[in-house]
């Protein structure tokens, strides 16, 4: 998913109104700058027909989280060129938002037990980084034996024999085998969780409800 976004209606003043945007709110995460900055600079930056006086009032909206920043620059025309600047030199090092994607993947919480959802959280969020990686011109179609090893160790001990027992010994596996294993597993569990009880199964329950009112 990408960062939230924020409606702008607000007034520059009595007579004038900025005009209506969907514009991405940036938290400060290091990961979300490139998908906001490019956003800001297509609907807002690149736009001849927007000020920039407008420009600015539009990116401290956008920025509310981490407009402290940039909070002893003037709000004018030439303000805003400076403190967008300020932004691209504070929050645009690609070193380190490589590394805040790759370390989302290597510390996924280890599962503790079979569970639809640390499978489908282990799945999503190992394809969504794997992704943004690729974005910021990363080969990552090479890295499926190291991604598996890590994935792998974060399963429980059951899902781990499951999937030695799912591979073959000879060929290396490839991510999406993985991925289409958790897939199953995932939607399996959610499967029985919400399977409606069987008559058998439900007359049981009745007997231990009546044993348990005689026993008591």
């Amino acid at each position: 998913m990408g960062p939230p976004e924020i409606n702008v209606t607000t007034e520059l003043s009595v007579k004038v109104r900025l005009p209506h945007l969907l514009i991405p709110k940036f938290s400060g995460n290091l990961q979300d700058w490139f998908t906001f900055k490019d956003s800001f600079l297509s609907l807002v930056d690149d736009s001849v027909i927007i000020p920039n006086i407008q420009k600015f009032h539009y990116l401290l909206l956008a920025i509310s989280d981490v407009k402290r920043v940039i909070q002893h620059m003037s709000v004018s025309k030439e303000g805003f060129r400076v403190a967008w600047e300020i932004l691209v030199e504070r929050y645009e090092n690609e070193r380190l938002v490589i590394n805040t994607h790759i370390d989302n993947i290597m510390k996924l919480p280890s599962c503790t037990a079979e569970t639809a959802s640390q499978f489908c959280q282990i799945v999503d969020t190992t394809k969504c980084n794997l992704e943004a990686l690729k974005a910021m011109k990363q080969n990552t179609d090479s890295w499926d034996m190291i991604i598996i090893y890590t994935v792998v160790q974060k399963l429980d001990n059951k899902t781990k024999r499951e999937w030695e027992l799912h591979i073959s010994n000879k060929e290396l596996p490839i991510l999406q085998q993985l991925y289409s294993f958790l897939e199953h597993r995932c939607n399996a569990l959610e499967s029985v969780s919400t399977k409606p009880k069987t008559n058998e199964q439900r007359q049981f329950g009745d007997w231990k409800m009546s044993h348990s009112y005689v026993s008591s």
